[in-house]
């Protein structure tokens, strides 16, 4: 009688439930990990548009209690546009672009206010009126 050699690289040895419970564990693991990455993305995002909504409300005040508002405004308006840190069209895109123009509406308001002009609500009326202002 030969003694025979069991084949553990063969298939045929692994059982069933192993093999299909091992493609289940990689397949929770895949998932897990794709989910982390989203989540690690949205965070990151997340974080990008707290620091836009705090730089156009530090840029605004700033504005209001400067001599040279136009700089402050255009500083707004130049500060990461639509679709660089955020992508475009999405809902914190929509929340950053709000806050810009609710601190460029403040600025013009204050800016009505202070100079008794009305250049209407176009922020770069606005900043080539001071500008030309100033050159006098």
């Amino acid at each position: 009688m030969e003694a025979t050699i069991p084949r553990l690289s063969s298939v045929d040895s692994i059982p069933k439930r192993t093999v299909i419970a091992t493609v289940i564990a990689v397949g929770v693991l895949a998932c897990c990990a794709y989910l982390a990455w989203i989540n690690l993305q949205h965070q990151i995002r997340l974080r990008f548009a707290v620091g836009q909504i705090q730089t156009f409300e530090q840029l605004k005040e700033s504005a209001l209690s400067s001599s040279e508002p136009e700089e402050y405004l255009q500083a707004i308006l130049d500060h990461y546009p639509s679709g660089t840190k955020q992508p475009h069209g999405t809902k914190l895109d929509w929340l950053v672009e709000n806050a810009r123009s609710n601190a460029v509406r403040e600025i013009i308001a204050h800016l009505r206010q202070k100079t008794g002009m009305n250049m209407g609500s176009e922020p770069s009326k606005w900043i080539e009126a001071l500008k030309q202002e100033r050159l006098k």
